[in-house]
This record gives C-alpha cells, sequence and structure tokens, in this order.
C-alpha cells in the first residue's frame, strides 16, 4: 500500500509499491522547475533546467583508432584475453605474414646486382622498384587498417594474398625493367600494403599487457624473410636461373598465404561508421609521434 507525507510547500515525498519508490520535489509558487530521482531507472536530476545527463562514454579518438570500437554501437566483447590458444596462435600468423610482405620488401637489395647486370639500367633506376614497393606498403595499409576496422579483414587480407601471387609469378616472366617495376614494384606493394596493417591491427586486438612483446614477434618476421630469401636467392639463383628462383619464393609464399588466410580470426565487431582516416588521432601526442 502506498504511503504519503505531507512536508512543506517546497514539495511532497510519495513511496509507491514494491521497488518501484520516487521521489518527487513538485514545484512551489516560486520556482516553476522541477526535478525528480528515481531508483528504479537510475537517473538523478540536479540540473534546474530539466535532467542531469550521463557523462559521456564516448572514447578518445586515440581509442578508437587503436581499439576500432565506436561509441557504444556495439556489444564491449570484453578485455583482450592477454593469452591462450587462439591469442597465440594470431601472434604466429602475423609472424609468417610479416615474413611473406616485409621480409621479402627486406631482400630487395639481393635483386638489385642481377637486375643492373642483365637489364644495363642504373642502380637509382633499379632502386625506384623497391623505394615504391616499400611505400605502398605503408601507403596502402593507411586505408586497408581502417577496412579492417570496418569488418572486412579477410576481403581485405585474401585480395592482398591474391596479388601477391600474382605479383611474385609475374615477376619471375619479367625480362625489361617496366615488368618489373609492375609486377614487383607496384602490384607486390598494394598487396603488401593490403596484408601488413591489417594483421599487426588484428593481432594487437587480442593482447593488452602483452602487446608490446607480441607485436615485437610479429615484427621479427621481416627478419626470418631479410635472412632467408636473399639466402635462397643467392643459392639457387646460379643454378636454376632468375625465373625459377623467383617461382620457389613464390611458392613458399603461397603455402603462408594459405595457412594465415585459414586460421585468422578477428576479435572485435565491425564500426561500420567513421572516416576512413581517423585525422582527429593526430591531434594526440602519443599517436602523432609514434
Amino acid at each position: 500500500m502506498a504511503q504519503t507525507s505531507q512536508r512543506d510547500r517546497e514539495g511532497r515525498t510519495s513511496v509507491l509499491p514494491g521497488d518501484q519508490a520516487m521521489t518527487v520535489r513538485w514545484p512551489s509558487a516560486d520556482d516553476g522547475d522541477f526535478d525528480c530521482t528515481s531508483s528504479r531507472l537510475g537517473v538523478k536530476a540536479s540540473n534546474p533546467d530539466g535532467f542531469e545527463k550521463a557523462p559521456s562514454a564516448r572514447p578518445s579518438a586515440l581509442k578508437r583508432t587503436i581499439t576500432g570500437i565506436s561509441s557504444a554501437s556495439w556489444p564491449d566483447p570484453g578485455p583482450p584475453p592477454d593469452g591462450g590458444r587462439v591469442a597465440w596462435t594470431q601472434a604466429a600468423l602475423l609472424h609468417l605474414s610479416t615474413f611473406n610482405t616485409f621480409g621479402y620488401t627486406t631482400a630487395f637489395g639481393s635483386f638489385q646486382t642481377y637486375y643492373e647486370s642483365t637489364l644495363g639500367v642504373s642502380p637509382s633506376t633499379i632502386s625506384w622498384v623497391g623505394s615504391v614497393q616499400i611505400f605502398l606498403l605503408f601507403f596502402i595499409g593507411t586505408f586497408s587498417g581502417r577496412a579492417l576496422d570496418a569488418g572486412y579483414f579477410r576481403h581485405v587480407y585474401i585480395t592482398g594474398c591474391a596479388m601477391q601471387i600474382i605479383g611474385i609469378f609475374t615477376t619471375s616472366f619479367a625480362t625489361r625493367y617496366w615488368q618489373l617495376f609492375l609486377s614487383q614494384g607496384l602490384c607486390m606493394g598494394i598487396a603488401n600494403g593490403l596484408q601488413f596493417t591489417p594483421t599487426m591491427g588484428l593481432t594487437s586486438t587480442y593482447f593488452s599487457t602483452k602487446r608490446a612483446l607480441v607485436l615485437g614477434v610479429g615484427a621479427l618476421g621481416s627478419c626470418t624473410g631479410g635472412v632467408l630469401f636473399p639466402i635462397l636467392v643467392q643459392q639457387l639463383l646460379p643454378r636454376i636461373g632468375f625465373g625459377w628462383t623467383i617461382r620457389i619464393i613464390g611458392f613458399i609464399m603461397l603455402a603462408v598465404d594459405i595457412v594465415t588466410t585459414a586460421f585468422y580470426r578477428t576479435r572485435l565487431p565491425p564500426r561500420r561508421t567513421g572516416p576512413i582516416v581517423e585525422w582527429s588521432a593526430f591531434r594526440e601526442a602519443p599517436y602523432a609521434l609514434y
């Protein structure tokens, strides 16, 4: 049964049955505003203009860029597991992807001497192939990383794998400079950009306290590729020629691409809204300086 107590002109307190207790301050003659506090709704009004709004939970631009989570559009997937079978599998796959992309780019110097002697072009001209390749790896990553946030990781990654295989095998048939520039410079550069940045972003979502360690292990893939690929070129090129040397490297890349495509798993829900490039993140010192 409801109970009611009278107070002075300032207001009246009403207690409703059950757990729906509500305190209401009725307006007085000289007060045209009102506020109410509801224990059922958990809303408190201390603002003379009306209900007090809850503090905004919108994350900073830096947090949205790193985590890929928008304000409140999707359910919280929970904190990163920071370990476990799936998480460490992603870390191992990151090492393989970096081996395939950054590692191959790092090994470009082993091809440069051969190109100079067979194509008859200057070293500065040959260096454009490697320069464009490394530039596209990072530049395309600006957009492929956003595709990861939007939920298109597999679309982007598989496209990168396909372009990588096309690029490496067409390189094996190249006999002129412009053919090398298109296959090894442009095609491989775009392919590596579609793979490298999304895999780094995906793996980082599985770790919090161990994130630096895991990304470091993944980045070591560039060292693995930078050592293995030049050894292959040095040993195979005099024996079987340029074409089959590159094709063997291509088959290694194909095997790595099949394994990584099969076992990569995204953890965070997609963030469809938002700009392609999070320009506001550059106003935050940690992100801009890094």
